[in-house]
């Protein structure tokens, strides 16, 4: 991701791919588990969209592989690293200086998370449903299907964040994951029923009428896990004194 301020406003630049923790998608409504859009060869669709696993921080010894444009401010996290605000908080630091986003807002945002606690990551475990019998090529299994509940919020401009409860992959505990879902009719560029190849970048727009997504995916990291809590608490500040 990157991001150039505009007119007041600032364009996100997005890949046009399937790259990293950006993966193109395909649904009509949420109650479908999104399909994985083959971009080089399927055109873009109407129920395309953009899945963004976002991030917030990364640590200073990261810097390398995940450059920021806050490299001066600097924050102790959760884990005891030393961090530097990323990628939704540097959207939120540029909105904030384009007077998108105020000084109040930002106060009571982190009034509002301050009061978080109830997470996601203690109150949301892996269910599996009753165990029945199930053959299968001739052999006799107990199947046992696992529940891994997600939690869309679609109050937030023309976008879904979802919360994604998953398993961790070295552990038996679970994980919130937080995934930003923009359409790709929201895009600047005319992309449905043509390919990604057709262009170089993507370009989402952020400005007075949309910008509060940046507020609500705060807050549901927010309400994600009491390690993610003190993060955001901890970034809210360093940008806060930084600009007032």
């Amino acid at each position: 991701m990157n991001y150039i301020i505009e007119h007041n406003t600032i364009k996100v630049v997005l890949p046009t791919k399937n790259k990293g923790k950006f993966r193109f998608k395909n649904r009509i409504g949420l109650d479908e588990f999104g399909q994985t859009h083959a971009t080089t060869t399927k055109p873009y669709e109407k129920g395309t969209y953009l899945e963004w696993q976002v991030g917030y921080d990364v640590k200073k010894t990261d810097i390398n592989k995940k450059p920021t444009k806050l490299t001066h401010l600097e924050f102790i996290g959760a884990n005891h690293s030393l961090k530097h605000p990323y990628e939704l908080s540097e959207l939120l630091y540029a909105s904030l200086k384009l007077n998108l986003i105020t000084k109040e807002e930002i106060l009571n945002l982190k009034n509002e998370i301050t009061t978080f606690t109830n997470f996601f990551e203690d109150d949301f475990q892996i269910n599996v449903l009753t165990l029945k019998e199930y053959n299968y090529n001739g052999y006799t299994f107990a199947r046992g299907d696992i529940t891994l509940p997600s939690f869309f919020f679609t109050k937030s401009a023309d976008m879904t964040i979802e919360v994604s409860i998953q398993k961790q992959q070295y552990a038996s505990s679970v994980q919130p994951m937080v995934y930003i879902s923009i359409p790709v009719k929201s895009f600047e560029e005319n992309a449905i029923g043509q390919m990604g190849d057709d262009f170089d970048s993507f370009s989402y727009i952020i400005n007075k009428g949309n910008v509060k997504f940046l507020l609500d995916t705060f807050i549901i990291f927010g309400m994600c896990s009491f390690r993610h809590n003190k993060d955001i608490i901890n970034i809210l500040n360093v940008i806060y004194n930084d600009l007032f």
